[in-house]
């Protein structure tokens, strides 16, 4: 009996690896993880000290969850959790905590203030609730980033309409590590003001990149909160994104949305190298085509490499009458802002969505990029593949592709922005979302066959 079950199991073994379905041996692959008829999405992504990482997100079914997915370091599903409250909930950036679990923040309407308000989720090593809280006023406050602080504590930032001195101001609210508000404050001016990425500086302080009035502004807070600088970059755009890293030498990378340059040229991705005092070393311009299209950039992620060089990441989309389609790309360019290499993954069809929200760097060289795409038809999926240093997919997948983008010097100077700071009165009120069971499955992203481990399918 033994010697035929195990027979049998080589007999199907055999069987699924003939059908295409991907080994997870491999040291490059591409996976969604998402369910049948329901929109899966991937907003952020971060390392974890085991060598996976954790995917935050939302999954949409008859309404929005807040999503938690643990990945191993081969990009199987270790752990999954769906965060449910009576409407709708999801989450917009993770952190893996110091002492092993993780801090989730996002937006809820579930046990709401007003409209729409903060949701921090503490949870431990599982993904199991060990405390949550929502902040918020009478309208609406959304979440776009976090970290966690020296201390234990944590950083979020977003926007609010609850508070402040414009219709929208950026929102930076200070917790200790009960979920407790140690400080908060609005920031920006008349018009619609935004934060979007945060980076520690080395001092203790926060520099936080965001929009002042659809320009692109970057400014610091000190450990306490007080406004220590603040400058905006060039002339408006219509993007509203932008991403920031400190890099090794105390300064800081962002990466952002440059205004058009005439006809021909439409929005470009732009990248800036920056001093600890917000000067700028150098920036540099990535023009994507150069036809009279509609092209929209977005830039959702950075990050510095061991060796210096520089990540990015994000979503490109191009619309014209009738069609409309986003490409993820991610690139790396060197510390001087040389362009190193160009990559997109993109699908066959029109009408597709495809976003890289978060790349990291593995110890060993290895890329990990995380987002999300309906590359393989339905609604979409969180995707995440693992690339060598160098980009390039090694296996057979029309997805992946050289992109074709020129780079030049850019030229836009930096203004002090003397935007206003408004101490707001959110108070914490403990939410009532619960953690569920989630049925997400991880397929390969090429081949769309499901994945086979060790223990059997995934």
């Amino acid at each position: 009996m033994v010697i035929c079950s195990v027979r049998r199991f080589a007999l199907v073994l055999m069987s699924v690896l003939a059908s295409g379905v991907h080994d997870l041996s491999a040291a490059s692959w591409a996976h969604t993880v998402g369910a049948v008829g329901v929109t899966d999405t991937a907003a952020d992504m971060e390392l974890t000290a085991d060598g996976g990482c954790i995917l935050a997100g939302r999954t949409s079914g008859q309404g929005r969850d807040g999503l938690l997915v643990k990945i191993s370091s081969r990009g199987k599903i270790q752990w999954q959790k769906s965060y449910r409250g009576r409407k709708d909930d999801s989450f917009d950036a993770v952190v893996q905590t110091s002492e092993g679990g993780f801090f989730a923040a996002g937006d809820t309407d579930t046990s709401s203030q007003g409209a729409e308000d903060f949701w921090c989720v503490k949870t431990g090593s599982s993904g199991k609730i060990s405390w949550q809280r929502n902040y918020g006023g009478a309208a609406e406050d959304l979440v776009t980033d976090a970290l966690q602080t020296s201390d234990g504590g944590y950083l979020v930032v977003g926007t609010t309409r609850s508070f402040g001195a414009g219709g929208r101001d950026a929102w930076c609210l200070r917790l200790d590590a009960s979920g407790n508000i140690i400080w908060q404050k609005a920031i920006g001016g008349p018009a619609d003001d935004s934060a979007t990425s945060i980076a520690p500086a080395a001092d203790g302080g926060y520099v936080i990149a965001g929009r002042l009035d659809k320009t692109l502004w970057v400014f610091k807070l000190d450990p306490a909160g007080a406004l220590v600088w603040d400058f905006v970059y060039g002339t408006a755009s219509v993007d509203l994104s932008a991403a920031i890293a400190r890099t090794a030498d105390g300064g800081f990378v962002v990466g952002s949305v440059a205004p058009p340059t005439g006809q021909l040229y439409p929005l470009g991705v732009w990248l800036l190298r920056l001093d600890a005092a917000g000067g700028v070393l150098w920036q540099k311009r990535f023009q994507e085509y150069s036809v009279v299209t509609s092209i929209s950039p977005s830039v959702r992620s950075l990050v510095e490499t061991a060796d210096g060089s520089i990540l990015i990441s994000g979503a490109i989309t191009v619309s014209t009458v009738g069609y409309y389609s986003s490409l993820a790309f991610y690139r790396r360019i060197d510390a001087s802002g040389i362009l190193l290499w160009q990559r997109s993954f993109s699908g066959a069809r029109g009408l597709e969505a495809h976003s890289a929200e978060s790349i990291r760097e593995l110890t060993g060289g290895d890329l990990l990029v995380g987002g999300h795409t309906s590359a393989k038809g339905g609604p979409g999926d969180a995707m995440i593949f693992r690339v060598p240093g160098a980009g390039g997919y090694p296996g057979e997948c029309d997805h992946f592709s050289v992109s074709a983008a020129t780079i030049a010097d850019h030229t836009a100077g930096a203004l002090p922005a003397s935007a206003s700071v408004t101490a707001t009165t959110a108070v914490a009120v403990a939410a009532k979302p619960r953690a569920h069971k989630s049925e997400l499955k991880t397929r390969d992203l090429c081949t769309a066959q499901p994945l086979i481990t060790a223990d059997g399918l995934r």
